[in-house]
């Protein structure tokens, strides 16, 4: 009886080790550091972002059974669909979070020259050939474009905002912008 008692709970012990009971995810020191709830500074009561010890993550109501992260690029993976690649970024401030967002033209432009609108949130950019532009129909200033860096810098009229490096892609009448946004780690 003892060495049949003995043989069940090795077995138990064995499974609960297998199946990973507590274990924490093998992260990368940069992904430690981030591990903890985040909020957009704009909204710093409201969660939007969950990096946990044991290597899951929730991001803007999504579940993920993964992250990563190496300093530049915040992966998120789950079984159940895409993978999500963020470029993110970290400093003493907390975290810059890129979010793209597609937008189209009606075939009007000249490379980044033209009118753009968004399916979502009615988000809008009009950039014209000589270096102006005016976002969402309020914000305007200025932009210098590094189309070799897939990069552009807003630069606000009077200083409404600092100066917002965004990253892009130009595919056809599709324009991708990955738009900073800052977080911050809640309490």
């Amino acid at each position: 009886m003892k060495k049949q008692l003995t043989a069940v709970l090795f077995l138990l012990l064995a499974a609960l080790a297998l199946a990973g009971c507590g274990k924490k995810a093998d992260l990368s020191p940069q992904a430690q550091a981030i591990v903890g709830k985040w909020a957009y500074d704009y909204e710093p009561e409201s969660a939007a972002l969950t990096l946990k010890a044991d290597g899951a993550a929730e991001y803007e109501g999504r579940r993920y059974d993964r992250f990563t992260f190496d300093g530049t690029t915040l992966e998120l993976s789950c079984t159940d669909g895409p993978a999500a690649q963020i470029r993110c970024s970290s400093d003493d401030k907390g975290l810059i979070v890129y979010k793209r967002t597609d937008y189209h033209s009606d075939g009007a432009h000249d490379g980044l020259a033209g009118a753009w609108r968004s399916d979502e949130g009615g988000w809008s950019y009009e950039f014209n050939a000589e270096g102006a532009f005016l976002e969402d129909g309020t914000f305007s200033g200025t932009y210098a474009l590094d189309e070799s860096a897939g990069t552009f810098t807003l630069q606000y009229a009077d200083g409404q905002f600092a100066d917002t490096l965004c990253y892009f892609t130009l595919d056809g009448d599709r324009l991708t912008v990955e738009y900073p946004w800052r977080m911050v780690r809640m309490k």
